[in-house]
């Protein structure tokens, strides 16, 4: 239900996105938005803004080696039997980005480089990096032979067709955003609840969702590394949803005075009828 990409995060600067991850959820879950919406700068080229899919997921640009990564299977160093440093891990696509929560982040190597979008490399550079299972990171010109391409291509472990068939799915990129608007609550409460907003690059919302999390006291506020925001997701909002008696059903109702709730709801009914009538895929 995830890809390798969250694996990795443990090693990055956003090291607490598998806390607040709910693995028990697909990754394009409601429960899950607030964690895949996170653009992280490591999974990108920097001073190139990919923006973001029109569900609101964060991009990667770059994309695995499907005979090391592809779903439901780990790899050894034993079973690379050409050596870690003759078998390419992943490198940059060349367009057709993709999520980088997708659960599918990988592709062909092919025999060529900058050879459109669904291959590997920047055509602005004329090549692109490959970084290879050793650690090491290789520039490969797009003139380079296409027997060096196959022969990294073909280093073993070979999966099988099954396990790198990929679903024919195109994803959406542009400048959406996601707006964090904090609900009326008392202070004093131990959570507090709030919603986030999908914006087209135009500004018109898309998606409305609704979570709660542990409101933390000064004390715990001096730690954050160890006091993590875990958001937990209690509703989505469409455009056809009924929200007064939607938000009755949750703990808002019970912790907020009438008079908080209502604000609640009339903010949220005015967000909601900006919404399209049928909500966005992709």
């Amino acid at each position: 239900m995830h890809g390798w990409m969250m694996s990795i995060t443990l090693f990055l600067s956003q090291n607490d996105l598998s806390v607040r991850l709910d693995y028990n959820q697909p990754w394009n879950s409601p429960h899950n938005a607030q964690v895949y919406a996170v653009s992280i700068p490591a999974f990108q080229i920097q001073e190139m803004d990919l923006g973001r899919t029109r569900n609101g997921y964060g991009i990667t640009i770059y994309m695995g080696n499907p005979n090391l990564l592809h779903r439901n299977q780990t790899v050894r160093i034993r079973e690379i039997s050409k050596g870690t440093s003759h078998t390419w891990l992943a490198g940059e696509a060349a367009g057709n980005y993709q999520p980088w929560g997708y659960p599918f982040n990988w592709r062909s190597l092919g025999t060529k480089l900058c050879d459109g979008p669904n291959s590997f490399g920047q055509p602005a550079w004329g090549g692109g990096h490959l970084l290879r299972a050793d650690g090491n990171v290789t520039f490969i010109s797009d003139q380079a032979s296409p027997r060096i391409l196959q022969t990294l291509a073909k280093a073993p472990p070979v999966a099988t067709p099954d396990q790198t068939a990929v679903p024919d799915r195109r994803f959406t990129i542009g400048s959406y955003s996601w707006k964090h608007i904090e609900l009326q609550s008392d202070p004093q409460d131990k959570q507090q609840y709030m919603v986030r907003v999908l914006r087209s690059p135009a500004g018109r919302p898309l998606k409305i969702f609704f979570y709660a999390t542990k409101r933390f006291t000064p004390e715990e506020l001096e730690y954050p590394k160890l006091n993590i925001a875990v958001l937990r997701f209690k509703t989505h909002i469409g455009p056809q949803t009924e929200i007064a008696s939607t938000l009755k059903d949750t703990t808002l109702a019970k912790e907020t005075t009438p008079a908080q709730f209502q604000a609640s709801v009339k903010l949220l009914q005015k967000i909601q009828q900006q919404l399209p009538r049928r909500e966005t895929s992709h």
